[in-house]
């Protein structure tokens, strides 16, 4: 077996063979969710849960040396995180292992009740993104006020315990249909001490269904600049007010 070094095949059967250890490392977790989100490609009729949805700590264990130099270990997933039966011990056992790594995952927020909210901060997971899109939004992400009372209550048990971890940001997906929530949405973030409101726009991401991308095409922001940066605009200077990062690095032209 031959090498590839820089970039270039050594010839015959090839491997890569890293330089460095990576900064970033992702772990996809589970194909497991509990919620069915219009957007999402498990709403596709082709989309079908492995054998095996979750994975192994075994593996995990494999992938820590991968880690060792990290300065991000993203536990994403097909799936919420939180339906992995052992992710509190994924995450303990990668803070343990890569001391340097901040650790942090994204999340729908819907079963962030006490007990799990207890274990997140006994793991001493570093980061949490919430999906949060307004209220009541049909498309998916949330089942209404119970989600933002979980996120106060992540913030009141933050408090009483006396730690500043997880730290949390929100994931807001933009479109025409749910552009007038985003200023309330950053007023929400300040209520919660979240350090950041991440948009990204409406788009297909993978086969779903014709009724759902064509919804998509309608409230595709690129179709509506006019009426959409402007609403950037001053959700941006809300959000510089409170010290809050509105990241819009998804977004082209704003």
């Amino acid at each position: 077996m031959s090498e590839i070094s820089n970039g270039r095949s050594l010839g015959g059967n090839e491997r890569y063979i890293l330089e460095k250890y990576p900064e970033t490392v992702a772990i996809d977790t589970t194909y497991v969710c509990n919620l069915k989100c219009k957007m999402c490609h498990q709403a596709s009729k082709e989309f079908k849960i492995p054998a095996n949805p979750h994975i192994s700590m075994a593996l995990v264990k494999r992938l820590l040396p991968l880690c060792k130099d990290a300065r991000n270990v993203d536990l994403l997933g097909y799936g919420e995180p939180l339906m992995h039966p052992q992710i509190y011990e994924i995450i303990s056992l990668i803070k343990n292992n890569c001391p340097n790594a901040k650790v942090s995952f994204t999340s729908n927020g819907v079963l962030l009740n006490d007990r799990n909210i207890n274990k997140l901060i006994d793991a001493k997971l570093d980061l949490i993104s919430v999906s949060m899109d307004g209220p009541n939004l049909a498309r998916g992400h949330q089942e209404g006020d119970k989600l933002y009372a979980n996120i106060r209550k992540l913030k009141e048990i933050k408090g009483k315990r006396g730690v500043a971890y997880p730290n949390v940001h929100i994931a807001f997906v933009l479109g025409k249909d749910n552009a007038q929530a985003l200023m309330p949405m950053i007023e929400f973030a300040a209520e919660v001490d979240a350090k950041a409101v991440i948009v990204e726009p409406l788009r297909i991401v993978g086969p779903t269904n014709p009724e759902w991308d064509d919804y998509i095409r309608a409230n595709n922001i690129y179709n509506h600049m006019q009426t959409i940066v402007p609403i950037i605009q001053q959700a941006r200077k809300i959000a510089e007010s409170y010290g809050i990062l509105l990241s819009t690095h998804y977004i082209v032209g704003v």
